[in-house]
């Protein structure tokens, strides 16, 4: 599943992935997933994640011990040989159990970023699907918003929030695809009603299993979203607008150099410039929907 994942984003055009990985069942999974990353020939960070696992679906029940012994040993025992494959795939840190007790939390991520995990991922969502909570205010509270987060989603949080991300200089990664999908509320990537959430946007897909690992794709939904949102005033008063609202350049820069800088890579990718690595995605002109 891993390899062909990877494989599948080769095969759109997406070279550098930053995986939130919840495959982290059992000591070996993450080890299994990291060598068939490797293997695949694409870029990556490896987000490693301490993973709920569920004993029993007929009657939802998760096991006991949401942090169990061996989740942080065996990050440790990964990040010391980390990174892989002559440096393609580097080791990150994700994290959603924020209803843990705070000093279980803090601890957590103290061990991670001693470890070496370079950025940290969370799913922030406010709804009543998720919680109602204010995601982005808990983490500033406990001291961990820091410009090596990157936050997934981020629908319906604040405007005041989305301010604390782009002054702590946090980044978001926005899955249009998938939140459009299911009911998780409004991509925030090209939302005028949340200034300052695109300058901090990127573009992701969630998942590989659920939804096409193609950003381009992602790119032209999220600008589709945008202008139909856009357009609605004006329909509204019985008008239509002169011009297409937001643009392919702004789409198109989220999708490539906007993500290089949620991943503090942007001096490696995500524009073609002399000195950077020569990730090239050429689609053939000849094909029949071209």
């Amino acid at each position: 599943g891993q390899l062909g994942a990877c494989l599948k984003s080769i095969n759109a055009g997406t070279t550098t992935v930053f995986d939130h990985s919840h495959i982290n069942y059992f000591p070996e999974a993450s080890p299994t997933a990291i060598s068939a990353t490797v293997s695949s020939g694409i870029r990556c960070i490896y987000e490693y994640c301490p993973t709920p696992r569920v004993t029993s679906w007929s009657q939802f029940t998760l096991a006991p011990g949401l942090l169990a012994p061996w989740v942080m040993e065996t990050l440790e025992s990964i990040a010391s040989k980390a990174p892989f494959g002559d440096g393609r795939v580097t080791l990150g840190f994700a994290f959603d159990q924020w209803f843990l007790p705070s000093e279980i939390i803090q601890g957590t991520f103290r061990r991670a970023r001693a470890a070496g995990a370079k950025l940290a991922t969370t799913h922030a969502i406010r709804n009543t699907q998720i919680s109602m909570a204010d995601p982005v205010e808990q983490i500033k509270a406990l001291g961990l918003l820091h410009s090596d987060m990157v936050f997934s989603y981020a629908n319906s949080i604040p405007a005041e929030s989305i301010k604390a991300i782009a002054d702590a200089g946090t980044r978001i990664g926005s899955t249009p695809s998938a939140e459009i999908q299911m009911a998780a509320g409004y991509p925030v990537c090209l939302d005028d009603d949340l200034p300052g959430a695109q300058k901090q946007s990127s573009l992701g897909t969630d998942c590989h299993s659920n939804q096409d690992a193609s950003i381009i794709y992602e790119m032209r939904l999220a600008l589709q979203a945008s202008r139909a949102k856009g357009h609605e005033k004006y329909i509204d008063q019985g008008k239509a607008p002169r011009h297409a609202l937001k643009t392919v350049e702004e789409a198109y820069n989220l999708g490539t150099i906007q993500g290089a800088r949620a991943l503090g890579m942007e001096d490696q990718i995500g524009s073609i410039a002399e000195g950077k690595l020569a990730d090239l995605v050429i689609f053939d002109g000849n094909s029949p929907e071209l």
